[in-house]
């Protein structure tokens, strides 16, 4: 996903910064000492802005998955998501120029 696309959409919905940062995932990434977690998926290198589900509602999320051919990976956790209900997810959106 472009950079770009996705600050504009961070600022158009008004999405919480907090529980969000960037990573360099590559072959030694280690997702479970980081997160806690691991994704179901082999998660290509690569820069990527993880967000958990739990910090933004799903109609914003998914009005940003209509907008984008770009689907991000996702980790699923054991822990409660407070703003949707269920459990949280760990979003990984991959960064291009």
């Amino acid at each position: 996903m472009k950079a770009i696309d996705l600050l504009s959409w961070l600022l158009k919905e008004d999405v919480e910064t907090s529980a969000m940062d960037i990573i360099q995932v590559d072959g030694s990434f280690d997702f479970e000492s980081f997160f806690g977690y691991t994704p179901d998926v082999t998660v290509p290198d690569g820069e990527y802005m993880y967000m958990y589900s739990d910090t933004v509602l799903e109609g914003d999320v998914q009005r940003l998955l209509d907008e984008t051919e770009d689907q991000p990976y996702a980790i699923s956790t054991d822990l409660d998501d407070r703003k949707n209900g269920g459990k949280c997810i760990i979003w990984l959106f991959k960064l291009e120029e």
